[in-house]
């Protein structure tokens, strides 16, 4: 336990928002005019016009890297409202590198500070002190040599003894920065066992309520000289479960760490250091980010007609829409889109984040009740997802987004691909010339189903058709060529992403990208080739990560000999099929 001469903890509540709107600073350059000030603050500072007295440069107590010089000095008068230990501090209220001290009485000049500080876990300063009800202390705030001046406030807060034990912690109302001591605090059992979580020796304990839902933020970086540990809990009193979090070393020697509050509930807080001896006071902060506004599926945010950027690093796990086979959507957001063609969509996270994602998709608008249409963890090849539905014209769908089981949100993107079609699993387009985007090379396809012409032995250009079932479990799917040069050596290609109209390749259009594989090489024979079954889709699955419901592109590219080169460049002998969107079933 601790002893009556000093505190069990300290709390320092500050709102971060209230540096950013400060008035203009203030402080007296002279301890004999020093500036009055009452209560906790925060009370702002300047010392950008300040000079360096003679006043309170000769405390011993305040030496420090072998200094004891407070250097662009200003002064403030303080009362104490009642007899208690306090805390001064300018720990995360200024950027600037400052140095404080605090005398008693208003004698000027002062005698030996009652306390001082420089450095207290950062480059900010931190000071605790007895202070007798009625009496005056002068407050001194500056740089130490070599520090820069600016402007920045300070608090001056009455420190409670409660919290070494969790039957009776400290309370913390709000957010933002409060101060502990865990100096001669004693290790209690209680929360020291947790699975996969770490001791917190030497602990102080705080009880808070969350005033709103959303994303918790803990953390002592920077605001401590001292190794720290910590752990919250769900609930009030003694802890009778595991911690919901815990951490130890996550920004250097302190700690920070994140979980999901519901607003109203209350939750413990373990702060301590990383051993028996590791012990001193500092501060630390505790926000809330409120989570996004479609957060429940009753209140969707309406996604462009190609997708969106969302952020669900705040966002909470529902229970709706977790029934799906794909498994639970975790940190999961909610949107609504209304298809603009009759035919398929594809709906993916593909290569938009490094976030691990899941996403599912509904017909009609609300919170579903039955299973999704489809849906996806880790379709893309790696970690992101994508689904493929047909959809029709004018029909709105409902998106739900989020993280795979076990992993933290972050910010994202999703697209949408609509292909028209009328929603069959095969279906050939990127036709230039069509009044999208032209041939490249002034060779114009010479029929509506044909690509860009070529340039050898045969003309009218390329056409890529599919044929057969493109299933997963039993594949007949048969893509084939015709119109290419006679003996062409073709290479068939798969990818993720229908982009069209597409952009030049060779003297062909290519309307495929995002994770391009080569699936096939070969040659043509009389102009023509086929791949049966893409007969490598095995290859291609295990490549691409293809599930049922998914869609993939495909189309070629072959030789098309020319001395000069279709494009007056003799390395661009090149030309393209169309493409055909598959859309694979199981």
């Amino acid at each position: 336990m601790k002893s009556a001469a000093l505190p069990t903890a300290l709390i320092l509540p500050l709102s971060l928002a209230l540096l950013a709107h400060a008035g203009r600073a203030q402080g007296s350059d002279s301890c004999s005019t020093a500036q009055v000030v009452s209560g906790a603050g925060p009370h702002a500072f300047d010392l950008t016009s300040a000079t360096t007295g003679t006043d309170g440069q000769a405390g011993a107590a305040c030496q420090y890297n072998g200094s004891m010089s407070i250097l662009t000095d200003v002064w403030f008068r303080w009362t104490a409202p009642s007899t208690d230990f306090f805390v001064v501090s300018t720990c995360l209220q200024t950027s600037v590198d400052t140095k404080l001290a605090v005398y008693s009485g208003t004698t000027c000049p002062p005698g030996q500070p009652t306390a001082c500080s420089d450095d207290w876990g950062g480059v900010q300063a931190l000071a605790l002190f007895l202070a007798s009800s009625g009496s005056t202390y002068l407050i001194q705030i500056g740089t130490p040599p070599g520090g820069t001046t600016g402007t920045g406030t300070f608090r001056v807060l009455p420190v409670p003894s409660s919290g070494d034990e969790c039957g009776s912690p400290a309370a913390v109302t709000g957010t933002g920065v409060f101060a502990f001591d865990n100096t001669l605090a004693s290790t209690g059992t209680q929360g020291q066992s947790n699975p996969g979580c770490v001791p917190v020796p030497r602990d102080v304990w705080y009880s808070w309520t969350a005033p709103i839902t959303g994303m918790a933020h803990l953390d002592t970086c920077g605001q401590t000289p001292s190794d720290t540990n910590l752990a919250v809990y769900a609930g009030m009193g003694c802890p009778g479960a595991t911690s919901l979090a815990c951490d130890d070393d996550g920004c250097g020697l302190q700690s920070i760490l994140q979980w999901p509050v519901t607003g109203g509930a209350s939750y413990m807080l373990q702060i301590g250091g990383t051993s028996a001896t590791s012990g001193s006071y500092g501060t630390f902060l505790l926000e809330v980010t409120p989570v996004p506004a479609n957060d429940s599926c009753a209140s969707p945010a309406i996604a462009n007609p190609g997708g969106a950027q969302y952020d669900n690093t705040t966002a909470t796990t529902g229970t709706q829409g977790q029934t799906n086979p794909c498994g639970q959507i975790e940190r999961d957001l909610w949107f609504t889109w209304t298809a603009s063609v009759t035919g398929t969509a594809s709906i993916d996270t593909c290569f938009q984040t490094s976030v691990n994602t899941s996403l599912a998709v509904y017909a009609g608008t609300g919170c579903p009740v039955g299973t999704s249409l489809a849906c996806n963890d880790n379709g893309c090849g790696g970690d992101q997802s994508e689904v493929t539905i047909p959809v029709t014209a004018g029909t709105t769908y409902t998106i739900q987004i989020g993280s795979s089981p076990g992993n933290p949100g972050g910010p994202a993107s999703f697209s949408i691909i609509e292909t028209p079609g009328g929603g069959g699993p095969i279906v050939p387009f990127c036709f230039p010339g069509a009044g999208t985007i032209a041939c490249p090379c002034a060779n114009p396809p010479a029929g509506p189903a044909q690509s860009c012409n070529n340039f050898g032995q045969f003309t009218g250009g390329a056409s890529l058709v599919g044929s057969g079932i493109p299933s997963l479990s039993a594949d007949s799917l048969l893509l084939s060529a015709t119109g290419e040069n006679n003996t062409a050596l073709t290479v068939f290609w798969g990818g993720n992403v229908d982009i069209s109209p597409g952009f030049p390749n060779g003297a062909g259009v290519r309307c495929i990208a995002v994770n391009l594989k080569r699936l096939y090489k070969g040659n043509a024979s009389g102009g023509a080739i086929a791949r049966p079954g893409m007969a490598d889709p095995r290859v291609h699955i295990a490549q691409g990560g293809i599930v049922a419901g998914n869609t993939r592109y495909y189309y070629n590219t072959y030789r098309d000999p020319n001395a000069a080169g279709p494009c007056g460049n003799s390395s661009s002998t090149i030309n393209t099929t169309n493409a055909v969107a598959v859309t694979w079933t199981p």
